[in-house]
């Protein structure tokens, strides 16, 4: 995963416990999916430039329409 280390690396797909989705808050405001993370080919990484692909944070996606802003796969997408 780039130039990341993380202590649960490689990244999640889902939070223990509950099994909620977690999405990995970049500093454009957007989430990635853990297998978008996990991409070695994706330039992630943490500190330096602001340029959409900085890692800011985990985030637990327990509601919403969130989708992943690389490959825009579904991170919670239960209808209310």
């Amino acid at each position: 995963m780039s130039d990341l280390t993380f202590p649960f690396a490689p990244a999640e797909p889902y939070a223990w416990p509950g099994g909620y989705v977690i999405g990995y808050l970049m500093d454009d405001g957007e989430y990635l999916c853990s297998n978008c993370m996990n991409d070695d080919s994706n330039p992630i990484h943490a500190g330096g430039e602001s340029d959409g692909w900085r890692f800011e944070g985990i985030q637990v996606i327990e509601e919403g329409f969130e989708t992943c802003a690389h490959c825009n796969a579904s991170l919670f997408d239960e209808e209310v």
